[in-house]
């Protein structure tokens, strides 16, 4: 018998179809239930293009999803301790077997942390690779590929050689705080830190400019009291609502 933590490993590391089958029996007792629980979930983020037909994800009549609707799953999927841990090992070995992954972006691309091959008669070759580098952290859904490995190495090659993340926050400083009508000083804040994507050889040109709209004495703290208006070469990029701390 193995636990299901072990049986995670077969599955996503060596992509072990039947220990997908063995945890879809093992936690709902049967297969047709676990399938519900699967579409049921994904149902529950939203995503209305996915709906699955067996727990392992070989070609079945009513299975299918979308690049888009993957990402949502994988995003959720790394979001999860347990499972972000085994997606990036190369390698394991777990109850006395020593398991190979099927990524093999793991080993020979720089910074990848996952996640998924799989590769049906329908699909083609698949993978969904997650990537994390100090300029930024990209997600690639590639499907219907001959040669997987090599489009997601050109993909991603070309995303962090025109694509860099910008961060927005704001920090607890004097000038994140202005003074309101009945001249007392007020903090804001983001309600949370944003990303943009813009051209690395335009991060030198970027600026930040803090705007005031209201200065009441009683602000609400649920609607924006300005905006954080962020300039690329002096140009209007974006604006993201500032609120009272």
């Amino acid at each position: 018998f193995y636990t299901l933590r072990e049986l995670l490993f077969f599955l996503l590391i060596p992509s072990d179809n039947a220990a997908a089958m063995t945890i879809a029996r093992g936690l709902a007792g049967d297969v047709r239930t676990f399938v519900g629980w699967m579409n049921a979930l994904v149902a529950s983020w939203g995503l209305t293009d996915t709906h699955f037909a067996n727990p392992h994800g070989l070609d079945a009549k009513d299975g299918y999803s979308t690049a888009y609707d993957m990402t949502i799953i994988a995003i959720h999927a790394l979001r999860n301790p347990t499972l972000a841990d085994i997606v990036r090992r190369h390698e394991a070995i777990v109850a006395w077997r020593r398991l190979q992954s099927t990524n093999e972006l793991l080993n020979t691309y720089s910074g990848t942390t996952g996640l998924k091959t799989g590769t049906t008669d329908r699909a083609g070759e698949c993978l969904i690779a997650s990537v994390e580098r100090p300029s930024g952290a990209a997600l690639l859904v590639l499907m219907g590929s001959s040669d997987r490995f090599t489009d997601a190495r050109l993909m991603l090659d070309y995303y962090y050689a025109n694509y860099a993340e910008l961060r927005i926050d704001l920090t607890q400083t004097p000038q994140n705080r202005y003074l309101d009508e009945a001249h007392v000083w007020r903090e804001f804040q983001l309600r949370q830190p944003n990303t943009l994507l813009i051209s690395p050889w335009k991060l030198g040109t970027v600026s930040f400019y803090r705007r005031i709209d209201d200065i009441s004495a009683n602000p609400d703290p649920q609607k924006p009291i300005g905006a954080l208006e962020v300039k690329l070469a002096g140009r209007l990029l974006t604006e993201v609502p500032l609120y009272v701390r």
